[in-house]
Parts: structure tokens; sequence; C-alpha cells
């Protein structure tokens, strides 16, 4: 037979002999609730609360889960280490100077490619052909790459992507130097999935901002490109 606790859930296996037939009040060893039970056509039934004799039952509880700070994996309350991502849990949590620190990474790599595109159209964008302004569209283009790769690739060694984990042999998690290539190598798509990809790890989501930032200096690069390269065939 199983006796339920009707507060906490908790479950308790019961031999049907150990029920007298007018039941008995009984005390879950979880949650300290008082109850009575009562055998009714063969089952356990409760009753009513009360506070009169701890039943000594076999307890079941539910096992409480929790999600690990470092993986994001589900994993049981009173874990000490993950079974996923294998860091200990009992280190001192991070404190919340180092979350906002971790945070303002996000923010300044959304910033700069928005800085970048005020550079272009206030500055180059007032240039005159003999001060070479495609070289130097160029150079604060490929500068505004590879700055965001290299703080997306210290935040992600930080946040501890990319780190071997048991359970996930066959599809290893991306690390700091594969979202630093992938940045480099086509930033346009990278760098919003970063921003959401860190979210994982506890951090705030700025996909939508990395997106609108992202399109933003495309758009001025491509377009101020464009416009240097017709004056330079006129």
């Amino acid at each position: 037979m199983k006796v339920i606790c009707p507060k906490c859930g908790a479950v308790y296996n019961v031999d049907d002999s150990e029920i007298p037939d007018k039941g008995l009040y009984a005390m879950c060893h979880k949650c300290r609730e008082r109850f009575f039970v009562e055998k009714e056509d063969g089952f356990i039934e409760i009753l009513s609360k009360a506070n009169e004799i701890e039943f000594q039952g076999k307890s079941k509880e539910r096992e409480e889960t929790k999600r690990c700070p470092y993986c994001g994996e589900e994993i049981l309350a009173v874990a000490r280490k993950c079974k996923h991502c294998r860091e200990d849990l009992t280190k001192k949590p991070e404190s919340a100077g180092d979350s906002n620190s971790s945070d303002n990474i996000g923010y300044i790599m959304l910033i700069i490619p928005l800085i970048s595109t005020l550079l272009i159209w206030l500055w180059i964008g007032t240039m005159n052909i003999l001060q070479s302004p495609f070289s130097t569209l160029n150079v604060l283009g490929m500068t505004t790459i590879v700055i965001t790769a290299l703080l997306g690739a210290y935040e992600a060694q930080k946040l501890g992507f990319g780190k071997p984990s048991k359970t996930r042999r066959m599809n290893k998690e991306t690390g700091p130097f594969g979202y630093f290539l992938g940045m480099i190598l086509l930033w346009i798509v990278v760098y919003p999935l970063y921003l959401y990809q860190r979210s994982k790890k506890g951090r705030k989501r700025l996909v939508l901002g990395g997106i609108l930032s992202a399109l933003i200096f495309s758009f001025s690069w491509f377009t101020m490109g464009y416009a240097i390269t017709r004056k330079l065939i006129r």
C-alpha cells in the first residue's frame, strides 16, 4: 500500500497489516504534516489532519531539482557536484559584483558596433578621397569585429563554455575559440548567436539587441563602402 502526504506529496510504502481497521494518525517525516489514514475496501485513505502518533513507514520523497549555475542542466537540489559539467557546487557562489561585471561585457559587445556606426557616418563620411576613406572604413570594420570576438571569447571562457561533459560526448558545446573564430568568419550570424547562448549560463539574453546592432553596423559599413566606391569610379 502507499500513503501520500497531503501537504508535500512524499510517498510511503506501507505494509497493509500495519494499518489497523479503525485507522491511525500519521506524521510525514519530510514536512512534519500530521494526518489520519484508514483502510477502506483494501485501500488506504487520507481523511483529515491531526497530531497524534508518528507513522513509522519508509518514505520515498520526491527528489527536488535545480539548475546547475555553470552549465544550466537540471540536477538534484542536494548535489555537491554537477553530473553534467562536473563543476564543484560547494564553491562560493559568484558575487553580485562579478555577475554585473560579466553582464557588462555583453553590454559592451552591444555598444561597440553602434559606436563604430557613428564613426562611419560622422567621421569617415566627411573624408575626401585623398584621406583614404575606403581603407579607414575597412580598418574600422575589422577592428570592430575582432574586439567583439575577443570579448565574446573571454566571457565564454569565464562562463565555462566548451568544458567536457560526460552527457555530451557526441554534441560538444562550442568553446571560446569556436565563438572567436565564428565571429571572425561570419560575424553577422555568430555575434547575435553568442549573445543568445550566454543566457544559458545565467546571463541576460541580449540577442534582440545583438541582431539590431549587427544589422545597423553592417548596413552602415556596406552602404558607406558602396558610396566611397562610386566616388572613386567617378
